[in-house]
């Protein structure tokens, strides 16, 4: 592990978190976007909280992550819910941060994200599938997350990138944080 990077908890009792998402895979818009939200502004909408909260066109953030706090109802009483509320209280009382939007987000086969920035300083991911073949690179660091089930804790303010050089699909839970005085 490196500074960028960090294995912070094992969640190995949740082992059909995966399949939970198998009813989406086949919709449109997770397709398109391949992201699907797992909090929204109104715990009604799978994608309102996709994709970049900066808009490139005003050169500005014109959304926030803490405006998307609220668990989509399609997941209360399930896996999804377990995990998602289980990992809220820990990423809050080890780490000072509250969660803010979660994601699915799919990293197709040989492909990759832009090198980028994000505002917020960490965000966790839990590997639902991967391999030794998807990497980050973080500061022109390579970091992995290669343990399925495994929250990492990734500095995100930090210029860096997701690869999957692979052929075979990479699925995360992401979850984005802030701090209390925004």
């Amino acid at each position: 592990m490196s500074e960028s990077i960090e294995k912070v908890l094992e969640c190995h009792e949740f082992v059909g978190l995966h399949s939970c998402f198998q009813p989406y895979y086949e919709i449109d818009e997770f397709k398109k976007g391949k992201q699907l939200a797992i909090t929204s502004k109104n715990g009604n909408d799978l994608f309102d909280s996709i994709g970049s909260l900066y808009d490139y066109s005003k050169m500005d953030f014109n959304r926030k992550t803490f405006d998307y706090t609220t668990l989509n109802q399609v997941f209360a009483e399930t896996e999804v819910a377990k995990i998602y509320y289980m990992l809220q209280r820990y990423i809050l009382a080890n780490f000072n941060l509250k969660v803010g939007r979660v994601r699915l987000m799919r990293l197709e086969p040989k492909t990759c994200y832009t090198y980028h920035k994000d505002l917020e300083e960490f965000r966790f991911h839990l590997p639902l599938s991967t391999n030794k073949k998807c990497f980050f690179v973080v500061d022109d660091q390579v970091c992995r997350m290669e343990e399925l089930l495994t929250l990492y804790k990734l500095r995100t303010n930090l210029i860096h990138t997701a690869v999957n050089a692979s052929f075979e699909i990479r699925d995360h839970l992401v979850f984005d944080t802030y701090k209390d005085e925004v």
